[in-house]
């Protein structure tokens, strides 16, 4: 684990990190560790919440026993979906064009970046997104748009992905998201620990290292 977040220090502000799995994932554990890695250093954390997905999140950690009282701590925008969670500073409709999609949230993200000069960034939901449309035009150019954010100095952002679900969308958008992301993460869980591949970095010192992280080193 601790390798794994001596790597996490590594990665550079403005990269912006896919991090792919499968549905088995126990994918909370995986934002559990993200946020206390910012929690640690002291950097604020954003969270995309698609779709009530940080909802799910909460519920499927307090089926855990974790204690979620931490979530008052973490700053929202929302896209779609009813189910409030953390300190929400901007909401929109979910939209079937991601053109307007992005237009929209690019102002709710205005808004964070006056409150939040530095942050981290956690997506949830985008794959459900991805399910939703059925137009790969839609889709393509939904990942050009995401791209334009990639380097933006103020935050490290993470876009945690389901990609067994992507097989099921109208066009897999998983190699484009390969393309656009700076750093790629690949996890593979193995019980009660996952083993973590890192497929692309944009820290070349990165490129090609392999971690284990363990549920009960996560919850220490």
């Amino acid at each position: 684990m601790e390798e794994f977040l001596s790597a996490v220090k590594k990665l550079k502000w403005g990269d912006t990190v896919l991090v792919q799995y499968p549905s088995h994932f126990l994918s909370e554990y995986l934002f559990l560790t993200i946020y206390k890695y910012a929690e640690g250093a002291g950097i604020p954390v954003w969270v995309d919440d698609v779709l009530d997905s940080l909802y799910s999140i909460k519920k499927r950690l307090e089926l855990g026993g974790i204690d979620t009282s931490f979530f008052e701590r973490i700053y929202v925008g929302k896209i779609g979906g009813r189910r409030n969670v953390g300190n929400v500073l901007g909401q929109m409709p979910f939209a079937h064009e991601g053109r307007i999609l992005v237009e929209n949230y690019k102002k709710i993200l205005e808004q964070s970046t006056k409150k939040l000069p530095k942050r981290i960034d956690i997506s949830l939901g985008m794959d459900e997104l991805f399910l939703l449309w059925n137009n790969q035009t839609e889709i393509i150019g939904f990942i050009k748009e995401l791209s334009t954010f990639v380097g933006e100095k103020n935050r490290t952002a993470y876009y945690l992905i389901n990609k067994d679900a992507l097989y099921h969308a109208v066009v897999n958008p998983l190699p484009l998201m390969h393309q656009m992301a700076s750093v790629v993460l690949d996890l593979k869980p193995m019980g009660t620990k996952a083993e973590v591949n890192i497929l692309k970095a944009s820290n070349l010192e990165l490129l090609g290292r392999k971690f284990e992280i363990k549920i009960e080193d996560i919850l220490r």
